[in-house]
């Protein structure tokens, strides 16, 4: 909605655990060329894609996206100063470590931490992916209750899950609960990793 506000913009996806050169210099020509549509960007190493950021792009208004960032040093390599970037410009980081975002000087009123669903929430939104109605279907409201504590009322998750569970019997509910036992955060990503593939 407020892309066409901007010079250029740049979405990256899924950062965690991205370091080092082998993937913060990809990540550098991603920001790069999907900002300024050019295709044969050379990067030799993170600092000289520091150095070609910072001058490309400090006259231009753009908007960036950095998801489930995990590291200070990825924050360095792709948004490092205010100053890398022109005047009403727009970076946007999510994390699940809010001191990541303090030790990047962005101040506690510019922090939004995201608010779960509660109970009734969570079951109605996981009830409309899982079964296509605003509640679970008969036989399946305890599995569902299960289902939506391990999500801990994240919405995406609910999804996933709700989409994923969609149509199938009570024992493949089963066997998924049973791994979501033995693993939670584990299967929930594996769930939202298949869903992102299918997406692209």
């Amino acid at each position: 909605r407020i892309n066409h506000k901007f010079e250029g913009s740049c979405f990256i996806a899924n950062i965690r655990g991205k370091s080092g050169d082998s993937w913060l210099v990809p990540l550098q020509k991603q920001l790069l060329s999907d900002i300024l549509i050019e295709s044969n960007i050379y990067i030799r190493n993170i600092q000289w894609g520091i150095n070609v950021i910072k001058r490309r792009l400090c006259r231009k208004k753009i908007l960036i996206i950095l998801d489930d960032v995990d590291q200070y040093e990825q924050l360095e390599a792709l948004v490092g100063e205010q100053d890398w970037f022109g005047q009403g410009s727009r970076i946007i980081i999510t994390t699940r470590n809010q001191h990541l975002l303090i030790q990047h000087k962005v101040s506690e009123a510019e922090i939004y931490e995201a608010q779960k669903l509660n109970n009734d929430e969570a079951l109605q939104l996981f009830s409309m992916k899982a079964f296509k109605n605003d509640s679970p279907s008969e036989g399946y409201v305890e599995l569902s209750q299960e289902i939506i504590s391990y999500a801990s009322g994240l919405p995406l998750a609910l999804k996933v899950l709700g989409s994923f569970l969609f149509h199938r019997s009570i024992d493949a509910w089963k066997g998924a609960i049973s791994r979501l036992k033995e693993s939670p955060e584990r299967e929930i990503l594996d769930v939202l990793q298949i869903s992102y593939d299918g997406d692209r």
